[in-house]
């Protein structure tokens, strides 16, 4: 289902049928499940509506565009007993799972502090979406997001957060960079610096290669320390005292994890220890 006429175009080329409705789509189909991509502030309008049918959906992050509206989304969810997921799919990438093991079985200690980073320069064109311009729709939601999520899967839930938004590169409704400090429910603390406006190499698209779309660069976007180690995200690179050896005084030991990403969908990274 997609209104717009570009979509009507691109259907009748592939041969599929499209709706400008989406209810229309949920009355005519009946479908088994269904993916809710549609821009963040009709996330809950859409996911009410499949759950409503009875259709299990997967809802593109964020689940909605306020905290209120994503909890009634996953309250009529519970009540009316339909599976509902949201689109963080970083949890099931390799590196993400070989971080949290390492960080789960001791290898940097206790966390300490941890710090996720998003930055990156949208191309011409990308905010003549309107819905991109008005909050709901700034890099705080549709991106750092996932940064948010992986530094849950690695530090924890996050008790308490101070922040900071700007809008003064494009001066839209929304933000264009914005910074947090986190307080994690272990006692770690955390910063998070994210801008879809920064000519900048530190972020997960390019440092992970998880998506052939984007450049490459060997560069990190997470680094958590711990009272043992330390650990930066993507590479992998593992650095840690032994036990008795915790000094500055001391030189880290140090691990290279590597890695082959081999398909998008691959849970199989061929990801060793060098």
């Amino acid at each position: 289902a997609d209104p717009s006429p570009a979509a009507a175009a691109e259907a009748e080329e592939l041969g599929y049928r499209i709706y400008a409705s989406y209810e229309e789509m949920l009355d005519k189909e009946k479908p088994d499940g269904a993916v809710v991509a549609v821009p963040n502030q009709l996330h809950v309008t859409v996911g009410l509506a499949c759950i409503a049918r009875k259709v299990p959906i997967i809802v593109e992050k964020p689940v909605a565009d306020s905290v209120a509206e994503a909890m009634r989304l996953v309250e009529a969810a519970e009540k009316a007993g339909v599976a509902t997921m949201t689109g963080h799919h970083r949890r099931h990438n390799p590196i993400m799972r070989k971080a949290a093991e390492i960080v789960a079985s001791g290898g940097i200690g206790r966390v300490v502090a941890a710090s996720g980073f998003y930055l990156s320069h949208k191309p011409r064109g990308y905010h003549d979406a309107a819905w991109r311009r008005e909050p709901g729709g700034g890099p705080v939601l549709l991106n750092a997001i996932h940064d948010i999520d992986c530094l849950r899967m690695l530090v924890g839930d996050i008790d308490t957060v101070q922040a900071a938004a700007s809008n003064a590169v494009r001066g839209f409704a929304v933000e264009d960079t914005a910074a947090a400090t986190l307080t994690f429910k272990s006692g770690a603390l955390g910063t998070l610096v994210c801008s879809d406006t920064a000519s900048a190499p530190w972020s997960w698209e390019w440092g992970s290669r998880e998506n052939p779309a984007f450049p490459f660069e060997p560069e990190n976007c997470f680094l958590l320390a711990g009272t043992q180690g330390s650990l930066a995200v993507p590479s992998l690179l593992h650095r840690w005292h032994e036990k008795g050896q915790e000094s500055w005084n001391n030189p880290l030991r140090r691990s290279a994890i590597t890695w082959r990403w081999r398909t998008p969908t691959s849970s199989s990274s061929g990801i060793s220890r060098a």
